[in-house]
């Protein structure tokens, strides 16, 4: 038997499940918004011919570093 078919004893319990989705579907939407902001500024820079791409460089000695790489 469902919480709502068990009636009114549940209301609490159910609320808190309602709460609860919500914060994870506000937290999934943060998420889906950083992720979209990347996007656009990306898709900006490309337009603007300004993208830059950051490869890893390893060495002999095996250190790592960051070599930018312009696109034209």
């Amino acid at each position: 038997m469902s919480l709502y078919q068990k009636g009114d004893e549940t209301r609490e319990e159910r609320l808190g499940i309602l709460e609860d989705e919500k914060k994870k579907l506000e937290e999934r939407l943060s998420q889906l918004q950083t992720a979209l902001n990347r996007f656009n500024l990306k898709i900006k820079l490309y337009k603007e011919g300004k993208f830059q791409m950051k490869s890893a460089v390893y060495t002999k000695a095996g250190q790592v570093g960051l070599a930018t790489i312009e696109r034209p």
